[in-house]
């Protein structure tokens, strides 16, 4: 089973502990979504037995809430030099970096609208499509 790279949680109204349960590097590779929309409405608490996300204000009731990790993918985390030492703790750290990467974008895939295995056509999975644009032809989807 792939390693999850995200976990969600239903606000409830009162509840602002919210455990993080993947790997990360840096407290900055983790982000929070209510019901979709990125907030910065968080700290990173990481003296609990489980490292968690404390909100300043609880999350509504019913409301979503992802706590995802988003590896930076345009910043390199170690830069090795000529004739410089490596340290197993880079190399491992580079490692981790890249591994964390591909995870994130596996399960984004693995997420994403594709074609039915052995088919031409889309399959959502049973799921609904939210946020379509209006048609401009007799057969698009709307």
């Amino acid at each position: 089973m792939p390693t999850p790279t995200y976990n969600d949680y239903t606000g409830d109204g009162s509840n602002t502990f919210f455990p993080i349960n993947f790997e990360y590097l840096e407290d900055e590779h983790v982000t929070v979504a209510v019901d979709g929309v990125n907030t910065s409405n968080f700290t990173i608490n990481t003296d609990q037995p489980t490292k968690r996300v404390e909100m300043t204000t609880a999350p509504g009731n019913g409301a979503n809430v992802r706590v995802r990790r988003k590896s930076q993918r345009d910043t390199d985390l170690v830069d090795f030099e000529n004739g410089s030492v490596l340290t197993e703790s880079e190399l491992d750290r580079a490692y981790r970096h890249n591994r964390y990467l591909h995870q994130e974008i596996g399960e984004l895939n693995d997420a994403s609208l594709q074609k039915a295995e052995g088919s031409t056509a889309w399959d959502a999975k049973g799921e609904r499509i939210v946020n379509v644009g209006i048609p401009s032809g007799a057969s698009d989807a709307t």
